[in-house]
């Protein structure tokens, strides 16, 4: 239906001066269509494209409808679908700082454990399994949509420029500034990188 809608609206808004067919527009021009006019193209958006920032973004105001404070901790004033529902909790649970301090293996690198310590959703290692926080529980499988949600977001994070503005955030830089001077390193923070000063460059482009 996605792909269906796509090619219909790309059809109407590629023959809308009534000057060419769209068959006429030859298919690198066509996906042209598709790009940002500030990089040349026309601007139209495709559906393609919108629902998985859509889908993950809907998931996430449910986690977090407050939003997050610049240590990634839960903003008050909204009650969590995570904390309100236990089978939610356990498909995607929340960790808190001291949590995910605890969790930082001793052997990170200083940008290792910056990623680690700014990231407050878990989720299981093989993405298909709920987190149980009792040890003697089993796990249970991940209804459908939260494997959706993982696949959605990792889609997102492949955008160069998305993957910019997530690593430029509030949250990255601050742990950072505490992280620099907790263990005395220099991690820099510019608009397409994160490294550190006398290390390697992460590239985020």
């Amino acid at each position: 239906m996605v792909n269906y809608s796509d090619s219909w609206f790309l059809e109407q808004f590629l023959g809308v001066t009534g000057m060419w067919e769209a068959d006429d527009v030859n298919a690198p021009n066509q996906l042209r269509a598709t790009f940002p006019r500030r990089r040349g193209g026309m601007g139209l958006t495709t559906l393609k494209d919108v629902i998985p920032g859509a889908f993950a973004a809907t998931m996430l105001e449910c986690f977090f409808p407050s939003g997050l404070t610049e240590y990634a901790t839960i903003q008050t004033g909204d009650i969590s679908l995570g904390f309100s529902n236990p089978v939610c909790d356990r498909q995607m649970p929340y960790s808190s700082v001291p949590a995910r301090r605890d969790s930082n293996p001793q052997d990170a690198t200083p940008t290792e454990r910056l990623y680690l310590l700014s990231t407050p959703i878990r989720l299981s290692d093989d993405r298909r399994t709920t987190i149980n926080p009792d040890p003697q529980a089993l796990e249970g499988p991940l209804t459908p949509d939260f494997p959706e949600v993982q696949r959605s977001l990792r889609e997102l994070a492949s955008y160069p420029r998305l993957r910019c503005l997530l690593h430029g955030n509030e949250v990255l830089r601050q742990f950072g500034l505490q992280e620099n001077a907790r263990w005395n390193t220099s991690m820099v923070f510019g608009k397409t990188s994160c490294m550190n000063k006398y290390g390697k460059v992460i590239e985020m482009e």
